[in-house]
């Protein structure tokens, strides 16, 4: 009797072990998720004020008023932006399917 006892008191610990390891990776992937939305955001915006930097210095060196090197760099930022941006999607689409899996979803 006691020994059925201790078996289930470490059933019921394990499974109450298992359920705040669910809980956790629930809450970690919610807060992912509202942190990679912000960071997303702020990097569409940096991607788009770059292109906009990029165009006018296309713009003044067309007219001869800058080098090429200018045009470069700051090229350069935008693409760099980019990648960020890109890296950042993909980062936030893998959050969503770690969420999906800690709530329990499958692929089948």
């Amino acid at each position: 009797m006691a020994s059925a006892t201790a078996e289930q008191n470490q059933a019921i610990a394990a499974y109450a072990q298992t359920a705040l390891q669910a809980f956790k990776e629930v809450e970690t992937a919610l807060a992912n998720e509202e942190h990679l939305m912000k960071r997303e955001e702020y990097l569409q915006t940096v991607v788009s004020e770059n292109l906009k930097a990029y165009e006018l210095m296309k713009v003044q060196y067309d007219i001869g008023k800058i080098e090429y090197l200018d045009v470069v760099t700051v090229q350069n930022k935008w693409i760099q932006a980019r990648i960020a941006l890109i890296n950042t999607s993909a980062q936030r689409l893998l959050n969503r399917v770690q969420l999906h899996l800690a709530l329990g979803g499958s692929f089948e």
